[in-house]
């Protein structure tokens, strides 16, 4: 990026691929943020002072791969409700589709050599009944983990021990 003297400068922005064709002036904060979704968030503020150069921004650290079974060992699911969300989770965040049925949860239990659920319907129900998980409206048989959900992942299911 060139230096400037003006750090209200616009900048042009061109996304064009599978049918997509984008064109518009942004400003440095809007680069900033276009930047780090493309860059990764490290290095992302470099982007927010027009007085810098690429030269500046250092490398994105290459993606480390999780498996499910360090995934659910990370997330500290140990009750099976709890296995299913995260798995849920997982299967959004790592395999970027944000929805999956109950099948493909069922058999990620043995993807993760976790011993399957005795009632497995019931536990997925109690995941549907704590609002951690929600059918997809006018998709029958297609679930997502809701913002509830998220926020036991990322807190370990602590209310859950």
């Amino acid at each position: 990026m060139p230096k400037t003297e003006n750090p209200e400068e616009e900048f042009d922005l061109r996304i064009s691929g599978g049918g997509i064709n984008v064109e518009r002036k942004i400003d440095s904060k809007v680069l900033a943020a276009v930047m780090a979704a493309v860059m990764g968030a490290q290095g992302a503020s470099d982007y927010a002072n027009p007085e810098l150069n690429n030269t500046d921004v250092k490398p994105q650290q290459p993606n480390i791969r999780m498996s499910l079974r360090e995934y659910l060992d990370d997330v500290q699911a140990t009750r099976k409700p709890d296995q299913i969300v995260a798995i849920g989770h997982f299967i959004s965040h790592y395999e970027e589709r944000p929805n999956f049925s109950r099948d493909e949860i069922r058999a990620r239990f043995s993807t993760a050599k976790e011993p399957m659920p005795a009632n497995f319907s019931r536990d997925f129900g109690l995941a549907v009944k704590a609002g951690m998980l929600a059918e997809v409206h006018l998709k029958q048989g297609q679930f997502y983990v809701t913002k509830t959900g998220i926020r036991a992942v990322e807190r370990c299911f602590a209310k859950a021990k």
